[in-house]
C-alpha cells in the first residue's frame, strides 16, 4: 500500500501542473520549478534519511516520513498561494524520500535472498500503478467540479490510512547502528570516491531530469 500510494504522491504533481499555471498566473517555467521542487527534497534529503535509518531504525523512519507526508499533503490541500504550494510539495518530497529509502531496504529484510529481486520488482510495479492512476484522480475531481487541489484531500486520506497501516505491523528484528557518525561520515566519503559509484549517480541524475522535464512538459 505505501508503494501505491507514494507511487501517486510522486507522479500527480505533473498532473496539476497546468493547474498550478492557470491558477496562480505564472509562467510554464514556474509552475514546472514548483512541481520539481519534490525531486529537489530527493536528492537533498536522501543520505539524511539513510543515517536515520542507521539510528532510530526503519519502522520509526517509515513511521515518521509517513507523518511529513501527510503534514505536507493536507498543507497543499488547505492552505493555497504558489509558495505555500511549494512548501507542501517541498516537505511531501521530504516524507516521501523518507518511506522510498527506508522501505526499500525493509523489502530485502523480509524477504528470502533468491525472492528479493522478484518481491522489490512486485513492488515497484504496485508504485506504477499509484503513478498511472494518479492524473486519472486528477481528471476525476474535475468531472465532479471540484477544484484541482482537492485530489490534495483524497491524497490526505489515503496519506492517514498509509501511516497507520506501517505503524501497526510487526517488523523484522532490526539492530540500531553500533557506528559513530565518524565512521558513517567516513563511509560516504568512501563512496564519494568511487568513480563507478559517481558514473551511477550521473545516471540517475539525467535520468530524473529527462523523465521528470518530458513528463511536466507534454
Amino acid at each position: 500500500f505505501a508503494y501505491l500510494t507514494f507511487g501517486a504522491i510522486t507522479n500527480v504533481a505533473g498532473a496539476i501542473v497546468p493547474k498550478i499555471k492557470e491558477t496562480y498566473n505564472v509562467s510554464g517555467s514556474a509552475s514546472s520549478f514548483l512541481a520539481s521542487v519534490f525531486f529537489i527534497a530527493y536528492g537533498l534529503m536522501s543520505v539524511p534519511f539513510g543515517i536515520v535509518i542507521k539510528k532510530f531504525g526503519t519502522k520509526f523512519t517509515l513511521i515518521f516520513s509517513s507523518l511529513i507526508t501527510t503534514i505536507g499533503v493536507f498543507m497543499f490541500a488547505s492552505v493555497p498561494g504558489y509558495y505555500a504550494n511549494m512548501l507542501a510539495m517541498f516537505i511531501c518530497g521530504i516524507g516521501i524520500t523518507g518511506i522510498q529509502v527506508s522501505a526499500n531496504p525493509l523489502v530485502k529484510e523480509i524477504s528470502n535472498p533468491e525472492k528479493y529481486s522478484r518481491n522489490l520488482t512486485l513492488f515497484m510495479v504496485l508504485f506504477g500503478v499509484g503513478s498511472t492512476l494518479a492524473p486519472y484522480i486528477v481528471t476525476y475531481v474535475k468531472l465532479r467540479g471540484l477544484e484541482w487541489n482537492y485530489t490534495y484531500w483524497i491524497f490526505t486520506i489515503v496519506s492517514i490510512i498509509m501511516l497507520f497501516s506501517l505503524a501497526i505491523p510487526q517488523y523484522p528484528f532490526e539492530e540500531k547502528a553500533k557506528k559513530s557518525e565518524s565512521k558513517v561520515e567516513a563511509g560516504f566519503s568512501k563512496l564519494l570516491r568511487d568513480p563507478l559509484m559517481i558514473l551511477y549517480t550521473l545516471a540517475i541524475f539525467l535520468y530524473v531530469g529527462v523523465e521528470v522535464g518530458v513528463a511536466y512538459n507534454i
